[in-house]
């Protein structure tokens, strides 16, 4: 799979001089953590994106901030300073908690909301950082049915080839032959899927503007085809990104896979 920035060195990380400081020091805490976990396909993705996207986005944010466009750096905020909505958000919270059988305690949960509140801009500052990073991994890692597919076709290598040794051990090297040629195909073929995957671009926009959208409060089509472009190292203009996430009418849906 190509490189989806440049060829630079993936642990070369330098984020542009107009990002806020906090941004900027989470974003390399990011860099650093994803070079540890050896995956330097998305550290070399999100240095592109702190050097250069990043910056458009908090000038959008700061415009918006200045007009009036959205009030609070998230909904749940929003929603937690409201006292007519507070107890029923605890209870949704509460319960999310015990859905997903997380580590984190309903305290946990409130301190968080707590300083979210207090301090909005540094809080919005750590979930920019924090969409960038996961903009990164998610143009840079395919979703789980093709890596299940993938998977599969390598499986089937593998029977293949496990069914070949048996038939020769039994002395049969035509019917082994025929089980060998079938576990190259499948193995060619799972190479090539891996090779072959390129990213959804259309995911990518819903997961950036439904991101921006809930966690910030405004629609930032323009700043998800920026940052998704910059992603995938190729022009998104805001009008494509309106078009391919605007509700599905009954049109074959466009994907530029």
């Amino acid at each position: 799979m190509a490189d989806l920035i440049g060829d630079d060195t993936p642990d070369a990380f330098s984020a542009h001089r107009d990002l806020p400081p906090l941004m900027a020091a989470e974003l390399k805490a990011r860099h650093q953590a994803l070079l540890e976990r050896g995956n330097t396909a998305a550290a070399r993705v999100l240095a592109g994106l702190a050097a250069s996207a990043a910056p458009a986005m908090v000038r959008e944010l700061k415009r918006r901030s200045l007009t009036g466009d959205y009030l609070h750096p998230t909904v749940l905020v929003g929603i937690w300073r409201n006292p007519d909505f507070r107890p029923k958000l605890r209870q949704l919270l509460r319960e999310a908690l015990k859905i997903q059988q997380s580590d984190l305690t309903w305290q946990d949960v409130r301190t968080w909301l707590q300083f979210a509140a207090n301090h909005e801009r540094e809080h919005r500052e750590l979930l920019m950082a924090n969409l960038l990073a996961n903009l990164a991994e998610q143009a840079t890692r395919p979703d789980e049915g093709y890596v299940a597919k993938v998977a599969s076709r390598a499986r089937e290598a593998a029977d293949e080839w496990r069914a070949s040794e048996a038939l020769y051990a039994l002395g049969l090297p035509i019917q082994a032959e025929q089980h060998r040629r079938r576990a190259f195909m499948h193995l060619c073929s799972a190479r090539n899927l891996a090779w072959e995957w390129i990213p959804d671009a259309e995911a990518l926009i819903r997961a950036v503007r439904g991101a921006l959208s809930w966690q910030i409060g405004f629609l930032g089509y323009g700043i998800a085809a920026r940052l998704v472009g910059a992603a995938l190292n190729r022009p998104i203009t805001r009008w494509h990104a309106r078009y391919l996430i605007k509700p599905n009418l009954g049109s074959p849906a466009i994907s530029t896979r």
